[in-house]
């Protein structure tokens, strides 16, 4: 089965079509999944958070950047699986 998108791949992992690899911090949202693997598939252990340089200062862009830093920290143990 092919799916176009995360949400799609969840909807059918949770209506029983199969397994499939998802991260962890969605999975941890529903608790009628399992994980089946005895550990992580794959590890992350840079997060980047891109923007064009001319654009990085700019008061709008650079409170997004904050807010983005700012809460992968706070989660920093859940986005680590």
């Amino acid at each position: 089965m092919r799916c176009s998108s995360q949400g799609d791949v969840l909807a059918a992992v949770r209506a029983g079509l199969g397994n499939s690899a998802l991260s962890c911090l969605v999975a941890a949202a529903y608790p009628d999944l399992a994980r089946v693997a005895p550990r992580k598939l794959a590890s992350v252990s840079d997060l980047w958070l891109l923007a064009r340089p001319d654009l990085v200062e700019l008061p709008a862009v650079r409170a997004v950047i904050d807010f983005v830093t700012d809460c992968a920290r706070i989660d920093r143990v859940a986005l680590g699986g």
